[in-house]
């Protein structure tokens, strides 16, 4: 980190400028904490008081003065003539004689009496004029500030004695001058020129106006654009500038004490704070917003406010500590520079030229211009110092709009330079695009065709693998129609071979002419007739059934009895897998609804549902099965042979059952297949109804039974599928059918 030294060293030049400052400010604050009757009214003294009567006049205290002692006394502090402190009571008498000029003699004379208490004025004995109300305490007194030069005509005589009777309560509250407690009185053969108070306050009214036109010029640039502060700011310095005019205007309109005191003060306030309001200015113009230390410029000052409002006698010292708000204010001058020149480089020079002005002009601090007259190069000063502030202002505002033009100018010159290249490359981005374009659309063409192709192939290839499926599970009922159709056939062969003995002997009846026993042979044929071809019947409704299972589904609903549909495929499904392995047995359980009514199914359809489901039903149990045999052989330790081991397997507690529930529900048809298999896992619950999933060995299933059972139900009849598993317990499938009976 840099030392104090090495900073000191690096901003040497700033350090220097500051010093310089601030001894500047020393030099010039004593004059500048002066009060109105000072500033405003201090030459006026002097062009008045050309016969050069001093302040050190006799003073008595006493109101009868004729055996009184008189002592000497500095009029214009109450002090004694060496400076020290006069125990001045209020009032007393004051006198001093002069003498007249021999050429000023028997001709018209001027004197002016400025004070901020009450007076009455006499020549040898005679009452020239009388201000505001003497009187013995604060109430009874009413001060005046006189400004009138008033005419006399002094006699004949070298020497004239002056008297002055004079009281003043009102020492030390807030609006008094500290250096004006007593009076002064200065004599004249010239009155003040009306044309320097005109000049006087034509300088005040156009100070005023400009610095309330300004102001309300930069409110409004505010008001339109209030992203920029700094021009609120810039608002509030010029009318804070402009009520250190005001009072100048007022106070010699009015000559009456309270009156003159309260212009005073607000004159006091606005030169003791408007330093805080610079600082503020440039805080905003460099930040954009007031940083945290805003607050202690605004608690200065208000301190400064509350200290002249309350102890007028420390001034001086407030407006001291105010002038050192000058070294924070170029302080931000020079940062702001440094920063951005475009924006500061008029506030770097008016600023200092401001002050400059004030000191050489208004202060007359190397004593320029003559005090005891307005010159007309004064008068052009006076003007530019008052002026200077609201122009550097204004010429700063111009300034910095007209640089963030002239950028704006330039870069609006590039977005168009960019636009323009922006567009050439988005015309040729455009021709690209043309070009890819019609190369994609044709590649999409392409692939939409061969995916079209494809498509179509995929379709045959569903198709065909639902015709796989179906002729599958054809091919597990082939065994089971097999052993269907053979009992039928059985009873009607049987029952032709013993039509066939009848008719035998029906014939040797009738041969030996018993009509009544051949009448008795042909009505038992009459009953073999029906019987085979009640059986016949039975055949062929199990090879229609078959059929209608292999074809293609109508997509017709009829009125079904799933109850005899349900039986059938159970039945048939059982004895198919018994064909394919003969060890294999199950216990088979309906519970059927007896009131269950005929429903508007696909009979097909809801066949190859429940063929699907109780086949893979007895495939779980059978699986079961399988693996409880194995189990028991791995914990028998003397195996034989097989027969044993078979013995073993069908002496194991497991009970291989599946059972088929149909009840019905208030809106619904429920069918229930049910197992005591193993059950599902849940790792693959939520995808058995997945197309191609299955848990089936390569090559003993295609994966679709169940996803074209989900959707037949659900999609092609309204209905609902679902699965509950539990592990070692088994798996129950839900079909759920909307009723619509006939």
């Amino acid at each position: 980190m840099k030392t104090i030294k090495q900073i000191a060293q690096q901003h040497s030049w700033i350090i220097r400028y500051c010093l310089i400052l601030l001894l500047f400010c020393l030099k010039a604050w004593p004059i500048q904490a002066q009060s109105i009757g000072e500033s405003q009214y201090f030459g006026q003294i002097i062009r008045s008081n050309a016969l050069k009567l001093d302040s050190i006049w006799d003073y008595c205290p006493q109101e009868d003065t004729t055996n009184a002692t008189w002592q000497s006394i500095n009029t214009l502090t109450l002090n004694a003539p060496n400076g020290k402190p006069f125990p001045w009571k209020g009032r007393g008498w004051f006198r001093k004689s002069f003498t007249v000029p021999f050429a000023l003699r028997n001709r018209p004379l001027y004197f002016q009496m400025v004070h901020w208490g009450a007076s009455e004025i006499y020549l040898d004995g005679v009452k020239l004029a009388s201000y505001g109300k003497l009187g013995n305490t604060r109430a009874e007194e009413h001060t005046f500030v006189p400004f009138e030069c008033i005419s006399f005509m002094p006699d004949t005589q070298p020497v004239h004695h002056w008297v002055v009777h004079y009281s003043n309560h009102h020492i030390n509250l807030p609006g008094t001058p500290s250096a004006f407690n007593g009076f002064e009185l200065g004599v004249s053969p010239h009155p003040i020129p009306y044309r320097e108070r005109m000049i006087q306050n034509a300088t005040g009214a156009m100070s005023i106006s400009f610095c309330l036109g300004f102001g309300l010029f930069f409110f409004f640039v505010f008001w339109f654009y209030p992203q920029r502060l700094a021009s609120l700011m810039a608002a509030a310095w010029l009318l804070h500038f402009s009520l250190i005019f005001i009072p100048l205007q007022l106070f010699p309109l009015n000559g009456d004490g309270e009156f003159s005191r309260l212009c005073n003060l607000t004159w006091q306030i606005s030169v003791g704070t408007i330093n805080g309001s610079v600082v503020l200015f440039y805080y905003a113009l460099y930040y954009g917003k007031f940083p945290p230390r805003s607050w202690f410029v605004v608690g200065l000052n208000v301190l400064i406010i509350f200290a002249l409002c309350t102890f007028p006698e420390t001034g001086k010292y407030v407006f001291f500590i105010s002038s050192l708000l000058q070294v924070e204010i170029f302080r931000m001058l020079i940062l702001g520079y440094k920063k951005d020149r475009n924006k500061f480089w008029v506030l770097a020079i008016g600023q200092p030229l401001s002050l400059l002005l004030f000191l050489f002009v208004i202060v007359n601090i190397f004593g320029t211009f003559p005090e005891d007259r307005i010159t007309t190069g004064r008068f052009i000063f006076n003007i530019l110092s008052d002026l200077c502030i609201p122009i550097m202002l204004a010429l700063q505002l111009a300034w910095e709009f007209g640089s963030a033009n002239r950028v704006l100018q330039k870069q609006v010159v590039q977005v168009n330079e960019l636009m323009e290249e922006n567009l050439n490359k988005e015309q040729e981005k455009q021709q690209i695009l043309a070009t890819q374009n019609e190369t994609l659309e044709h590649q999409v063409a392409e692939r939409t065709e061969a995916l079209n192709h494809s498509l179509e192939t995929l379709k045959a290839t569903q198709a065909q693998l639902i015709q796989s499926e179906k002729l599958a599970s054809l091919g597990e009922l082939t065994a089971g129609i097999a052993h269907e159709i053979q009992n039928p056939l059985n009873f009607v062969n049987n029952f032709a071979e013993v039509s066939a003995e009848m008719l035998d002997e029906m014939e040797e009846e009738l041969d030996k002419g018993d009509t009544q026993e051949a009448k008795a042979i042909a009505a038992d044929l009459q009953k073999n007739l029906q019987k085979i071809n009640h059986h016949g019947q039975r055949a062929s409704s199990i090879v229609k059934g078959m059929l209608e299972h292999s074809r293609s589904s109508s997509g017709v609903k009829e009125p079904t009895n799933l109850n005899a549909l349900a039986d059938e495929y159970l039945r048939l499904a059982y004895h198919g897998l018994r064909a394919k392995d003969s060890s294999f047995n199950a216990t088979m359980e309906t519970h059927f609804d007896p009131d269950l009514p005929h429903v508007e199914v696909i009979p097909q359809d809801i066949g190859r549902v429940l063929l699907n489901l109780i086949n893979n039903a007895f495939y779980a149990v059978a699986e079961r099965s399988r693996s409880a045999v194995a189990e028991r052989s791995r914990s028998t330790v003397n195996q034989r042979d097989k027969a044993i081991e078979t013995l073993h397997a069908t002496s194991l507690p497991y009970q291989p059952t599946v059972t088929i529930t149909t009840r019905k529900l208030e809106n619904a048809i429920e069918i229930r297949v049910q197992d005591n298999g193993n059950g599902i896992p849940d790792a693959i619950k939520d995808k058995i109804f997945q197309p191609f999933f299955t848990t089936k060995p390569t090559g003993q299933g295609t994966g679709l039974g169940l996803s074209l059972a989900y959707d037949i139900v659900t999609k092609g009849h309204g209905g609902t599928l679902e699965m509950d598993s539990k592990d070692n317990i088994g798996s129950t499938f839900i079909i759920s059918l909307p009723m619509r009976t006939t």
